[in-house]
């Protein structure tokens, strides 16, 4: 029994929280399910609080968010239906030194105060034919079917198209835009309200189904007297990119195998996401703390 016990909880812990490196440069701090990390050859779905590092991609399934945190203080946002790649990620001496990929799907980069052990930044991210170089800003871009582009918020950036085209963007509220299959547009000024529509793409709305570290709600898949009916349902959940685990409970007589999915802030944050697994999964959640 003792056995059957600690097999379950090693599924508590993420296999990236596991692996972690000594100093986490980019760490999950909210995501909206369903979304999938893939590392080393291997798909799981990712959890909050999970550690990333060089190599690691994310895909974000329909109306899924993600926010990273880094270690110097910046946010990097993504989107539904997103795949994003961490090329390289290191801290030398005091500075985040990162490059990162967004081959579709919406992403923002945002930056709050600075960290006062990694107190500088070299990043470049990448959107398919374009990059953008950053050194302490607030961007947002996309990269769809029509074209890639990048919406410069605030600061200043150097962006580069595939095709050797190089521009320096120092106006908030403009865009460098390249359509699919032919050189980039000249840069171009923005709404604000334009700006507020792109924005949502990537923001994780009130009550919408997030899930952090900490957050104290969670949901009841299902629950089972016997380790294959659990097991199956966890299989299940964690393919279509839901972080369940299995939670053994001493009951009269026995064990009751609970597959759960934690970590909601709020009851209406588990009421929401329930709803997306009752759709993804085909079982209809008990909320519970």
């Amino acid at each position: 029994m003792l056995k059957r016990f600690m097999l379950w909880v090693c599924l508590l812990v993420p296999m990236g929280v596991q692996a972690a490196v000594a100093q986490d440069l980019a760490v999950v701090s909210q995501m909206r399910m369903p979304v999938w990390l893939e590392r080393d050859g291997l798909r799981t779905p990712l959890q909050p609080g999970q550690a990333l590092q060089a190599g690691d991609a994310l895909l974000t399934g329909s109306q899924a968010r993600v926010y990273l945190q880094m270690a110097e203080g910046s946010t990097v946002k993504l989107g539904a239906d997103a795949h994003f790649r961490v090329a390289a990620l290191e801290a030398r001496g005091d500075e985040l030194s990162a490059a990162l990929e967004v081959a579709r799907g919406a992403f923002r980069f945002t930056t709050a105060a600075i960290d006062k052990v990694l107190r500088k930044r070299d990043v470049r991210i990448r959107v398919a034919a374009l990059t953008a170089g950053i050194r302490g800003t607030d961007i947002w871009g996309r990269s769809d079917d029509a074209a890639d582009f990048v919406c410069l918020l605030e600061g200043r950036i150097g962006v580069s198209h595939a095709d050797g085209t190089v521009a320096s963007m120092n106006e908030p509220l403009t865009f460098f835009r390249a359509p699919r299959g032919s050189g980039p547009e000249p840069i171009q000024a923005v709404a604000p309200e334009q700006v507020q529509t792109w924005a949502e793409e990537t923001e994780i709305a009130e009550h919408s189904g997030a899930a952090a570290t900490g957050g104290r709600w969670r949901l009841v898949l299902g629950s089972f007297r016997r380790e294959a009916g659990a097991a199956t349902l966890l299989r299940q959940a964690r393919d279509g990119g839901y972080a369940a685990s299995v939670r053994p409970r001493p009951v009269a007589p026995g064990v009751m195998y609970q597959v759960v999915i934690a970590g909601f802030a709020s009851r209406d944050d588990a009421r929401a996401a329930a709803l997306s697994v009752e759709r993804d999964v085909g079982v209809k959640p008990l909320v519970t703390r």
